[in-house]
């Protein structure tokens, strides 16, 4: 059985409604990661941003395992934004080798859905595609990104909790 798709569902006791969405061509969320616009934002067209490794802040531990990674630049492909309720890209999963070019790999699609839930905000991560990356990367990237999907949540969780009467 090959590895189709890591999900990572997250309630967070907070309405949707209370959240006030904000939008820049240059953002950065608690130096957790930075993203720049690449292209144009042209109607119904995917826009691609290139994504930079910055350690987070939030988390010590994490911060440490990120680190040999810092800096690394990969490209991300939005292809849908429906603000308070979902956001979807594709990028090339594990592609952590210096000066290596996976620009003709196949990507996976990464989807954060925002819902109302009892007691708060259902966030849930799905990266799927899995089966289309080549063999020889396909089960370590299943495996770190699942991994990294869950420390994703954790870190989501902590930024909350500490901004929640920001």
């Amino acid at each position: 059985m090959s590895p189709r798709n890591v999900e990572s569902p997250f309630i967070y006791p907070s309405p949707i409604a209370a959240r006030t969405p904000q939008t820049s061509a240059t953002t950065s969320v608690d130096k957790q990661s930075e993203v720049s616009l690449a292209a144009p934002n042209i109607a119904g067209a995917p826009v691609t941003l290139n994504g930079r490794v910055v350690p987070t802040e939030v988390d010590a531990q994490i911060a440490e395992q990120q680190k040999p990674y810092e800096g690394l630049v990969f490209p991300v492909y939005v292809e849908a934004v429906v603000p308070m309720e979902r956001l979807a890209f594709r990028w090339h999963p594990y592609s952590i080798e210096p000066g290596g070019d996976y620009s003709n790999e196949p990507t996976t699609l990464v989807t954060f859905d925002l819902a109302d839930a009892p007691g708060g905000v259902l966030l849930t991560i799905v990266e799927s595609g899995f089966e289309q990356i080549p063999v020889a990367r396909r089960a370590e990237a299943f495996k770190a990104n699942e991994t990294g999907w869950e420390e994703q949540t954790r870190l989501i969780a902590k930024y909350l909790d500490a901004h929640a009467h920001a």
